[in-house]
């Protein structure tokens, strides 16, 4: 009985020495990709939504929607 309680404490302080540690690595990668993809998207549909509730910029292309949006409000309005 000695024997199997030893066995079984052996396999569990192995078990938790094999255990990988927290690597700040993906972390930082998770962060960094939200990040990248939150600067790509925001200003898309921003400028997808004022171009379904602004009548004048309704006809434009996206493109051109995002130039006048630009000039009116500044740059910084993409990122609202």
């Amino acid at each position: 009985a000695t024997t199997a309680m030893v066995d079984a404490t052996t396999v569990q302080s192995t078990a938790t020495k094999n255990k990988p540690s927290s690597d700040p690595r993906y972390f930082l990668a998770g962060g960094l990709s939200a990040a990248i993809s939150h600067g790509i998207t925001t200003p898309i549909d921003v400028v997808k939504t004022r171009m379904q509730s602004d009548s004048s910029l309704s006809s434009l292309s996206p493109q051109n929607a995002a130039l006048q949006i630009c000039q009116r409000d500044g740059p910084s309005a993409l990122a609202a």
